[in-house]
């Protein structure tokens, strides 16, 4: 009976590593996500400075200033 319950044991243990590892790399890729979205956002703003900065030289040059 014991080897029974030694192998339910390690099946367990092996469900609790599995779980642990695929909880891990989730977290892993949410992390790796977010460094994404936070580059993907960076760029953006920095495309809209400077399309801000290039519309507002041409307004500055319209405006006579």
């Amino acid at each position: 009976g014991s080897l029974v319950i030694f192998t339910q044991r390690q099946a367990e243990l092996e469900a609790a590593r599995l779980a642990k590892e695929k909880e891990e790399e989730e977290v892993r890729q949410q992390a790796l996500l977010a460094k994404k979205e936070k580059d993907i956002q960076k760029k953006a703003i920095k495309k809209e400075r400077q399309k801000l900065r290039t519309t507002c030289k041409v307004c500055i040059r319209r405006s006579g200033l």
